[in-house]
């Protein structure tokens, strides 16, 4: 027995509806439209004979009410604006508090690091290949990882030696006259600043370059 290809499927008869769908919605929200246009007419032409029946006394009483409204209104408004204000203030001042909250610590910490540097400086001085120096060189790399410990909580060295001073991050202790740097550089640190984030814990003390005295002839 042979089938009927003329026979559609249910998947065209649906393809086939649904435009004439989409085509009655689009109508029935034009009628509605169109209904609702027709009522605002009304509407207006009621409230001007509802306020034509009041009385003076009325009107007036009508217009306190409505001020009286807009005040609440325009107060409540307010009111919205100053507690989002205050949400935005507050969870600013909660984000600073918990990224700075280790600050205390880290300020305490800095002790530390100045033993690590004074150590590592006086195995600098060893030479040969001996236990000893073994020893300091355990030193120094005890103390890179600490600092990379550190940096993770967002604490990092003040870069120094060879920059432009900076009073914003540099205490100069002294001046050393230089003719291989341009005057202000700092030429060396004697104490190691640190930051923590963009706050400053501990300016760096340094040693600054000045030109060199010329001699004046006799």
């Amino acid at each position: 027995m042979e089938e009927n290809n003329n026979v559609p499927s249910d998947k065209e008869e649906k393809n086939k509806s649904t435009p004439e769908v989409h085509e009655n919605k689009v109508e029935s929200q034009a009628e509605k439209n169109q209904s609702r246009e027709k009522e605002i007419p009304e509407e207006q032409e009621n409230l001007r004979s509802l306020l034509a029946k009041m009385s003076d006394e009325d009107l007036v009483s009508l217009v306190e009410k409505a001020q009286t409204s807009n005040f609440y209104l325009d107060a409540l408004q307010r009111l919205k604006a100053e507690y989002e204000n205050f949400q935005k203030r507050s969870d600013k001042e909660r984000s600073a508090y918990l990224k700075y909250a280790s600050q205390p610590l880290l300020s305490k910490l800095m002790s530390v690091l100045d033993i690590f540097e004074t150590a590592i400086q006086a195995g600098a001085q060893i030479q040969g290949n001996s236990a000893e120096q073994k020893f300091f060189e355990g030193i120094d790399i005890a103390h890179k990882e600490f600092l990379k410990v550190l940096q993770e909580f967002g604490m990092n060295k003040i870069q120094s030696v060879g920059g432009k001073f900076n009073p914003a991050y540099h205490e100069a202790i002294q001046q050393k006259e230089s003719a291989e740097h341009p005057e202000m550089t700092v030429v060396e640190e004697v104490q190691t600043g640190y930051l923590f984030y963009d706050r400053l814990l501990r300016a760096s003390k340094v040693i600054v370059s000045r030109k060199p005295k010329t001699e004046t002839p006799t």
